[in-house]
Order: C-alpha cells, then sequence, then structure tokens
C-alpha cells in the first residue's frame, strides 16, 4: 500500500511540473510575434543588472529605436547620475529559436534573450544575469 500510494505521489509530482512547465513556456513570444510587436517601433525600457553576489547593482533606462530593416538605435541614461547619456547604433533580428538579438557597434557583440510577457501585460527580456524591462512601446520611430 505505501509503495502504491509514493508511486502516485511521483506521478502527480510528475505532472504538476509538466504542467507548470507548460504554462510558464506559453508566456514566451514566438518569433512572428515579436517581429510584429517590436518591428518599426521605440521601446522605453530600462536594464536591471544582477550582481554575483551583491542582488542588484544598477537599472538603466533604455529608448530603442528598432527598424523595419533591422537597424537599430539605442540611447543610454546611466544609473550613475553623474554620467552623460550615449547614442548607439546597431542592428536587431529575431533568430530561429525566437530569441531576440542586438549587436551594438561599440560592443561588435551578439546579446539574444527571451522575450516573455508578464502577469503584468508588459515584456521582459531575459538575457545572462540581466533583465531587460519593455516599459513602453510606441509606434514608429
Amino acid at each position: 500500500m505505501k509503495r502504491f500510494k509514493r508511486m502516485a505521489l511521483s506521478i502527480a509530482t510528475t505532472f504538476m511540473v509538466l504542467a507548470l512547465g507548460t504554462i510558464q513556456a506559453d508566456n514566451f513570444i514566438g518569433r512572428q510575434n515579436i517581429i510584429d510587436l517590436l518591428s518599426g517601433n521605440t521601446v522605453d525600457a530600462y536594464l536591471v543588472k544582477e550582481g554575483e553576489q551583491q542582488g542588484l547593482t544598477g537599472k538603466v533606462r533604455l529608448k530603442i529605436k528598432l527598424n523595419r530593416d533591422g537597424s537599430a538605435e539605442k540611447r543610454t541614461y546611466p544609473a550613475d547620475s553623474r554620467k552623460s547619456a550615449f547614442t548607439e547604433k546597431g542592428k536587431w533580428w529575431v533568430n530561429k529559436k525566437s530569441r531576440l538579438c542586438f549587436i551594438w557597434t561599440q560592443e561588435n557583440k551578439k546579446r539574444c534573450g527571451v522575450l516573455k510577457q508578464a502577469s503584468t501585460g508588459k515584456y521582459v527580456l531575459y538575457r545572462k544575469k540581466q533583465k531587460v524591462y519593455l516599459e513602453k512601446i510606441t509606434p514608429g520611430p
């Protein structure tokens, strides 16, 4: 009898994990939906970097123009108000794995992340040790 209960509990737990994984996966946005949402629009966002042990280390405001031709322009407002805002040009695209990718001229390094819709209806881009919160999406450049 105990063996049967353990087995039933194990099966129930497996189904719960699978169901939760499915629910969370539904919040991730597909490739074409990302393109439709962002192409030709301007995004007001902020980036939060996570320190390895210190927790949150900074909040940087961004304004990103995502042109339909794949070009992009990013205006960065540093967390430290003593530093000046700066503008970078780059490119954006959505890869086959539905990851939103950017490459900026100063870094010349590809950075991709998964776009997910939060329970608030707003979007969050998850990258390694960073989250970009898309606060406002405005039509047109």
